[in-house]
């Protein structure tokens, strides 16, 4: 794999900023009544650390951005290090603490670490889960 540049990082980091800023312009509620209230609080927790930025308001995914982030419980993805695991709760949890730990090899743009609080990584975890 290779290291994205110090210019790519910059226009990436650009394109991050430029995404939060539009994301917090939504005039809906941003409820989804199909989630329950954990799922709920773990879409909310998207929003509050900008994930929508490259992973979509919805988690969809943002093509040359970010992959999806729902619906992905139960598939299968080929790591840069050749394994094929499947993704679970255990694999999104490292995913979100070390993104570097599992690199997948159809998305190499580096994630940034979060440290969330056991609340909000409960409410994410859930989030994960249940949508998609």
């Amino acid at each position: 794999m290779s290291l994205a540049s110090t210019t790519e990082r910059v226009v990436v980091a650009g394109l991050l900023l430029a995404a939060m800023a539009l994301a917090g312009c939504r005039g809906d509620s941003g409820v989804d009544p199909s989630l329950s209230p954990d799922a709920q609080a773990g879409l909310e927790v998207t929003r509050a650390l900008g994930c929508i930025s490259c992973h979509g308001e919805r988690g969809e995914g943002v093509e040359g951005l970010g992959p999806p982030m729902v619906g992905l419980i139960g598939r299968e993805a080929t790591l840069t290090d050749g394994r094929i695991v499947v993704i679970n709760v255990d694999y999104l949890r490292t995913a979100l603490l070390d993104p570097e730990a599992n690199l997948r090899v159809d998305w190499e743009i580096p994630m940034p670490a979060y440290d969330p609080s056991p609340d909000d990584m409960r409410a994410l975890l859930a989030y994960l889960a249940e949508a998609g």
